[in-house]
């Protein structure tokens, strides 16, 4: 049996290749891809900027990118056939989970892949993405680590907004958006923040050490890909000592959760350095490799996505066809009107 995958041939440039499947083994599934999520992880690889790999010993590592290779991560698909081995999944179900070189018409994975059941829910299953569903209970995980009461998300794109509506009803004080787009911040006071902030403003950091009555915020997520958001998101976390007093008591240090990927070439401030030196944060990098349990999260995420609580049919906002799949990259390098979040479909 043969599939078409999108090949990435050179940067930005993708081709359409009918490729032989391999066979069916007996802890084997053969699936139908419903869609697939667009991701701006997959850019540095599609621009030829770097890539990740694992060499010779085993690891992980970052790379030059060697064309051609394949892309894509955040699967929605529909098992056609399984192994005869295989108890966990049967023909017909809707599967969604964390998974490379996803955009193809068809796959034959492992009955061990991360991968769950998309649970029944009234909302569509093409949006029930479970490698960003279990990411934001990382993200959560992450940032509610320690007893938090307040909490900032710099950059509100569609992690920043799931993370939101997944901390929406952990009783925190404050859970605070901060993005420099007002159709942004107006999502986010829909997904369950108690206020959203432009960082733009007249002295952001005064305002948000009077906005948590001069404590700043336990926990600041960044979602912004950007060093920026990174210097923005450690100028408002607390100091491990109250106004970063060295004499003052101590009340633990802030905690700064990044969850993008800075795929760009930036110049690392002075301000900063500075500021992570006096207010030394933990600094908790997010990615869903790091998790306990991917698959936990995965499963956690497609629940939250069948309750509501995480409404990734209002984020899911820009659909594409697998054979325009170039657009869909071209609303990553350049965000349409109101785009947070695109999807490849293939039916």
């Amino acid at each position: 049996m043969k599939t078409t995958t999108a090949v990435v041939v050179e940067p930005a440039k993708i081709d359409f290749v009918r490729q032989e499947l391999k066979p069916l083994g007996e802890h084997d599934l053969l699936i139908k891809m419903n869609s697939v999520g667009l991701c701006h992880s997959d850019v540095p690889k599609y621009t030829g900027t770097c890539d990740v790999d694992f060499n010779q010993d085993g690891y992980r590592y970052v790379k030059s990118v060697d064309y051609p290779c394949v892309i894509g991560h955040e699967p929605v698909a529909t098992v056609v056939e399984t192994g005869k081995a295989v108890t966990k999944f049967c023909a017909g179900q809707r599967v969604t989970g964390f998974i490379g070189s996803a955009f193809t018409e068809y796959m034959v994975i492992s009955d061990a892949a991360v991968f769950t059941q998309v649970p029944e829910a009234p909302f569509d299953p093409l949006t029930c993405l479970g490698e960003p569903l279990g990411c934001t209970m990382n993200i959560v995980d992450n940032a509610m680590a320690e007893s938090i009461s307040r909490v900032a998300v710099v950059g509100c794109g569609a992690m920043g907004l799931m993370a939101i509506a997944a901390l929406r009803g952990c009783n925190l004080t404050d859970l605070v958006a901060v993005d420099l787009a007002a159709d942004k911040r107006e999502l986010a006071l829909q997904m369950g923040a108690t206020a959203a902030v432009d960082p733009r403003g007249q002295d952001f950091q005064q305002a948000m050490f009077a906005h948590t009555d001069g404590n700043f915020f336990d926990a600041v997520i960044e979602i912004t890909g950007s060093l920026r958001g990174l210097e923005t998101a450690v100028s408002i976390v607390k100091f491990p000592h109250t106004g970063g007093h060295h004499e003052m008591p101590y009340q633990t240090r802030g905690r700064v959760v990044s969850a993008s990927v800075y795929g760009r070439e930036e110049t690392f401030s002075r301000r900063l350095g500075y500021e992570l030196m006096i207010r030394s944060p933990l600094i908790c990098v997010s990615h869903p490799i790091g998790a306990v349990s991917v698959i936990r999260n995965i499963e956690r995420g497609a629940e939250a996505w069948r309750s509501g609580k995480i409404p990734m049919d209002k984020l899911v906002t820009h659909r594409v066809k697998f054979e325009e799949i170039e657009k869909g990259f071209e609303w990553l390098l350049h965000a349409p009107e109101n785009y947070v979040k695109g999807i490849v479909t293939f039916d």
